[in-house]
């Protein structure tokens, strides 16, 4: 007889994004989801969903947790779950005090605003941390950073893992080409920590060396106008105005903008370990990224893979000199790489047994 295992996320989008992760928990487990209704993204038939009203990550309102809580204490009730892997801080700290009598599995896809801001917020955050993780069997993250400053924090050992998964389901195979296709792609929310406040400041530069390339700048975003964290509404207008920049609001065709580009930039300030980066690495893009926890881990020395320290435009202009500078095999040789790469360390089933080993202990 199957044992319940209860999933615990912020999005339906992210359930989306792991779908191939959890799917291989159905061998040895019912799966049930609790996370927000998005009925824009198909139900998997296979899972059984427990829509949260209260579940909102941006939400400062202790009401609405305090609601969030109380879905979650009724759903103990219904299903009695064994497992429970939580994703994302709220559903992190409310599900350890609601399933404590479950094994908690409790997974950080990146430390993000509890840990580069200093206020009161934050502070009680942390505080409520500290707190729950008592109530946690194992703690979860996904870059050597997050699992310093967590181990600091919560003084216990935190296991680390490949992200989250790349789920091939969620794509085609690769027809990795040798073409030049002149377009560098940034995906991400128009927010200051996904490195919009970095592009901005750079973007004339930028822009003008990419035109000396000939290269067309595609950026790939929502952007969140009530998000504190957003960028103003007059950069939003200028991203969207200036020439050489595509912008294009939602994600719904990624697969297609990797196909049709050389390159990933981020310059994200943190990340558990940068889905974008990993995608476009499988589809045989280079990258160019700043040396910030999560969003260089997965690279692999190549002449198409760019780390910086910090944003330096003389270095990605020397850089795009000798990639375009690549004969065709030259070119293709290390796109495979790349792919190849992700696909060895980085799948889906890659990550699942990093979860059994942690279950079985």
């Amino acid at each position: 007889m199957k044992t319940n295992l209860l999933v615990v996320i912020n999005t339906k989008f992210n359930v989306n994004r792991r779908k191939e992760f959890l799917l291989l928990f159905l061998s040895d487990y019912e799966v049930h989801i609790c996370c927000p209704q998005n009925n824009k993204i198909t139900d998997e038939n296979k899972f059984t969903y427990h829509y949260s009203k209260f579940l909102a990550g941006n939400s400062q309102s202790i009401f609405q947790d305090i609601r969030f809580a109380g879905e979650l204490l009724k759903l103990k009730n219904k299903i009695n779950p064994d497992v429970v892997l939580s994703f994302t801080i709220k559903p992190i700290i409310y599900s350890s005090f609601i399933f404590h009598k479950s094994f908690i599995i409790s997974t950080f896809t990146g430390l993000g605003y509890s840990f580069e801001k200093h206020n009161i917020t934050t502070f009680i955050a942390k505080l409520l941390l500290k707190f729950s993780s008592l109530f946690i069997n194992e703690v979860v993250v996904q870059n050597l950073d997050d699992k310093i400053k967590l181990e600091k924090l919560l003084r216990r050992k935190i296991n680390l893992v490949s992200g989250s998964g790349i789920d091939f389901n969620n794509f085609n195979v690769p027809n990795i080409n040798k073409k030049f296709h002149k377009t560098v792609l940034v995906v991400g929310r128009l927010i200051k920590a996904k490195g919009f406040s970095i592009l901005l400041e750079n973007l004339e530069e930028l822009t003008k060396v990419l035109k000396s390339f000939k290269i067309n700048l595609i950026i790939i975003g929502d952007y969140e106008k009530d998000n504190p964290d957003s960028i103003t509404i007059n950069d939003y207008n200028l991203i969207k105005s200036t020439d050489n920049i595509t912008y294009k609001e939602n994600t719904e065709n990624i697969e297609h903008y990797y196909k049709i580009s050389d390159f990933i930039l981020t310059l994200s300030n943190r990340e558990g370990l940068n889905r974008v980066n990993i995608e476009g690495m499988y589809f045989g893009l280079g990258v160019i990224t700043l040396s910030n926890p999560g969003c260089h881990e997965m690279l692999i020395n190549s002449p198409i893979n760019l780390k910086m320290n910090i944003f330096n435009i003389q270095k990605i202009n020397n850089f795009l000199k000798a990639y375009y500078s690549f004969t065709e095999k030259e070119i293709l040789f290390h796109r495979v790489l790349n792919s190849k790469h992700i696909t060895n360390n980085y799948s889906s089933l890659v990550v699942f047994n990093q979860y059994k080993k942690i279950i079985k202990r």
